[in-house]
């Protein structure tokens, strides 16, 4: 096996990976604030959060804000819940993921969706 070979092979492996899906929040550890979300892809969801708030162009500028003063040691990459997929047919996954949310929002205190600025359910 050569060299290209492998590498396509090991590409195709990560395309094909199973991507759990559920909620996360990025929590700011000195301040306790969070943001929380949902996403069909929990681990891909966190590392968007983790690298564009590295290179400083996050979406939410309070909790960019936040990053650049206490830095990124001040900061955890939770998974809060993953769902189990099924393969149903009638198994919706954005609809399963709406619900969770709507779970979860229940759960948390305000300060865990601090840095969430749009309103959410």
């Amino acid at each position: 096996m050569t060299d290209a070979d492998r590498r396509r092979a090991l590409k195709e492996a990560w395309k094909s990976r199973p991507s759990p899906a559920g909620a996360y929040c990025v929590r700011n550890t000195v301040t306790g604030e969070g943001f929380f979300g949902c996403s069909p892809d929990v681990a891909g969801a966190l590392n968007r959060h983790r690298f564009t708030l590295g290179v400083g162009t996050h979406r939410c500028r309070a909790l960019q804000a936040a990053w650049n003063e206490h830095g990124p040691d001040a900061f955890a990459f939770e998974t809060l819940e993953l769902l189990d997929k099924t393969d149903e047919p009638d198994f919706d996954l954005a609809e399963a993921l709406e619900i969770l949310e709507l779970l979860w929002l229940d759960r948390l205190t305000p300060a865990d969706r601090a840095y969430n600025t749009a309103p959410r359910r």
